[in-house]
């Protein structure tokens, strides 16, 4: 690594892979793993105007880059969801806004929600956030203030290592993609329901209607919202609407 940051040393973890193996020419620690120098408490503020002062000067953003994309910190002083917004906020990206929401999620911060409440039986296959949708975010960041006894782990996979990986085990099919794209479907009910991949319209499409609508007035402000990101819907019978999206398999939130 030729970049080196003050107030982090490098380190690694198992499970960690290499950019190699996922195509890259150079090959690097997949995420890049910083941890806090012993000897550096800072304070909250401290920390916001380091992080703030290295997402500037891109030292950091290059670093991430030449690993593969992600990157793992600790050492942060993060004790509430409102420390962990300051610090998030500090990298200088644009917040992502929310449209379509399939898991149930709760605000605790400015930009920061729970990742998921649907029941903790049923499992959270892997997926790119938002990849489903033409309007995605271009970074995640992931905090845990609570630390479960077992399980709960968030598991990062690179996207490029996977198309590299499907190129070359599947290559009519990854071809396949190219052409056409990936159609996803969702179907949303009108009752909100306990599960990790769905909700309900309203609370995926619903963000401006009121108590007070009528059944039009429901339908029109809800395919606004989602007119945002597909022109492929369709109302039933029982009240339930489906969302269509066609994504281009170049789409940065995929590949």
């Amino acid at each position: 690594m030729s970049l080196k940051l003050s107030n982090f040393d490098v380190f690694s973890f198992a499970g960690q892979q290499r950019t190699s193996t996922f195509g890259y020419q150079e090959d690097h620690a997949f995420p890049l793993a910083l941890q806090a120098q012993r000897g550096w408490n800072p304070s909250l503020e401290e920390a916001v105007t380091y992080l703030a002062s290295l997402s500037a000067s891109g030292d950091l953003l290059k670093l991430v880059r030449q690993h593969g994309g992600a990157v793992l910190i600790r050492g942060l002083p993060i004790s509430s969801p409102d420390d962990y917004s300051r610090l998030a906020h500090a990298f200088g990206f644009n917040a992502h806004e929310e449209v379509g929401r399939p898991p149930i999620r709760t605000v605790l911060a400015p930009n920061v929600k729970t990742a998921n409440e649907g029941p903790p039986e049923l499992p959270i296959w892997p997926h790119n956030e938002y990849g489903w949708s033409t309007h995605h975010p271009s970074w995640l960041t992931f905090s845990c203030l609570q630390v479960p006894q077992s399980g709960g782990a968030t598991p990062v996979i690179s996207s490029v290592g996977l198309a590299y990986r499907l190129e070359k085990e599947a290559p009519e099919f990854f071809a396949r993609l190219l052409q056409k794209g990936v159609r996803y479907l969702y179907r949303y009910g009108r009752e909100e329901v306990m599960s990790t991949t769905g909700a309900s319209i309203f609370a995926a499409y619903g963000q401006h209607v009121t108590e007070s609508d009528d059944e039009e007035t429901i339908k029109q402000k809800v395919e606004q919202e989602v007119k945002r990101h597909s022109e492929l819907f369709e109302w039933h019978n029982d009240g339930s609407l489906s969302v269509t999206h066609i994504v281009p398999s170049r789409s940065p939130s995929l590949f």
